[in-house]
């Protein structure tokens, strides 16, 4: 989870006025020192203390495209993960890995989460 705004602005506030060097306004705020040089270095620059785009990976299909995966198994339910794939890249342009499938799948309530997805089919 990031950090908030207010928290950003309060670290880097206590440390212009002097009230204690990088090491130590890290520990007083509880977060790592190379998050206090970070926020800093920010300010410094001129760009915003908000958190980028809230961590982690952008998915790599998005939920507006996740009707287009629907509709393939309303077609037929046995797809293997190659099927889908393939079908996706010659129906819309999409190309997508069979890591991205298994997580859009699990996602959308099609796939057991522990399953594993060697070979397998979705029926």
């Amino acid at each position: 989870m990031a950090y908030s705004l207010g928290l950003r602005i309060a670290v880097v506030w206590v440390y212009q006025e002097g009230r204690g060097g990088m090491r130590q306004v890290a520990e007083l705020f509880g977060v790592g020192l190379s998050t206090v040089h970070d926020w800093i270095q920010r300010n410094k620059r001129g760009e915003p203390l908000e958190p980028s785009h809230g961590g982690g990976k952008p998915r790599s299909i998005h939920v507006e495209k996740e009707p287009l995966v629907h509709a393939l198994l309303a077609e037929r339910q046995d797809w293997t993960l190659d099927e889908i794939g393939e079908a996706l890249r010659d129906r819309h342009g999409l190309i997508l890995t069979k890591s991205c499938l298994w997580k859009t799948l699990t996602r959308m309530g099609q796939l057991e989460k522990n399953a594993s997805y060697r070979g397998t089919r979705l029926a």
